[in-house]
């Protein structure tokens, strides 16, 4: 299981990972956003996912989760941020808008313009998730929650 933990760290490339803590500084965010509280109706399985979530894909990669709301019927809106990581060519960070469904116990944000796909769930208090690409290559992350 990754963890995010914040030492910095070398790939097997040579290339210098960022630490965590500073991705929330690497990866963007849109300046006007906001998290909405969550309506008491909301089963308390799908409010936990609710609120700005940070880790690293694959331990080199910064991500920031920022589920934005949460309906009872399972729907959310979500901004899906990223950092820079010269390893996986991706040279700018940058943010989308997403919407997604909580179902059986899991986020799924609808798949990107690219065709991958981001998938979310707890372990115990963790929120872990996995990413996979348009050839269905998996990348996995353990998100901590910013308070």
């Amino acid at each position: 299981m990754l963890t995010a933990g914040g030492c910095q760290t070398t790939d097997s490339t040579g290339v210098v990972a960022t630490p965590v803590a500073s991705c929330l500084e690497e990866a963007p965010l849109p300046s006007d956003l906001s998290v909405l509280s969550v309506p008491a109706d909301v089963p308390a399985d799908y409010a936990r996912f609710s609120g700005k979530w940070h880790g690293k894909w694959e331990d080199v990669l910064c991500h920031i989760l920022v589920v934005t709301s949460v309906h009872k019927d399972g729907t959310v809106k979500a901004v899906y941020s990223w950092g820079r990581y010269s390893g996986w060519n991706i040279d700018e960070p940058g943010s989308k808008f997403r919407r997604g469904r909580i179902v059986d116990d899991k986020l799924n944000l609808d798949r990107f313009q690219n065709g991958a796909q981001a998938v979310y769930w707890f372990e115990g208090e963790d929120l872990v998730g996995t990413y996979t690409n348009r050839k269905g290559g998996v990348s996995y992350i353990t998100l901590a929650k910013v308070e």
